[in-house]
Formats: C-alpha cells, structure tokens, sequence
C-alpha cells in the first residue's frame, strides 16, 4: 500500500488500516527509525492487549457485567452504522 506525504510533512492512514486497527482521531503513536525504515505503533494503555489476533480489555480485576453489556451494545451500534454507510 502506498501512501504520500504532503508539504507539511503529513500522512493520510488510509480508512481501511485506521478501521482494523481501531484507531480514532487523537490517538497517540510511537515512532521508530531504523535505517530508512520507519515504524509507527499505536500507544495502547496496558489494559489493552492482543490475544489471538484480537484486542481485549485485561485490568485483571473483573468487570461490572451491566457495563460490559452497555459497551458492547454501543460497538454494535457503531458497527452497523459504519457498515450501513450512516457514519
């Protein structure tokens, strides 16, 4: 995939690469330089962590069960309207 920088020194993320990665505006990247090799990381708070390919909510207390359901309402409502075009 390739991507252009423009006069400011500015790169778009392409939609489909901020959608799978779960990024929103504001969210803050290390920057790493190797070389000619540049590597951006999306600082996650440590709760987060990749299981399995996917990304879970681990504060190794456990969670309200209401809360949980709430926000897992609110992501499937965001869901279908991302994928019916309405956001």
């Amino acid at each position: 995939m390739d991507v252009t920088m423009d006069k400011a020194g500015r790169v778009v993320l392409p939609k489909a690469v901020r959608t799978k990665l779960g990024l929103a505006p504001g969210t803050e990247f290390s920057l790493e330089v190797k070389g000619d090799q540049l590597t951006l990381q999306p600082k996650r708070p440590s709760y987060l962590k990749r299981k399995n390919g996917r990304w879970v909510w681990d504060t190794g207390e456990p969670m309200d069960p209401d809360v949980i359901s709430r926000h897992i309402e609110q992501l499937r409502n965001d869901r279908i309207k991302l994928l019916a075009g309405l956001e």
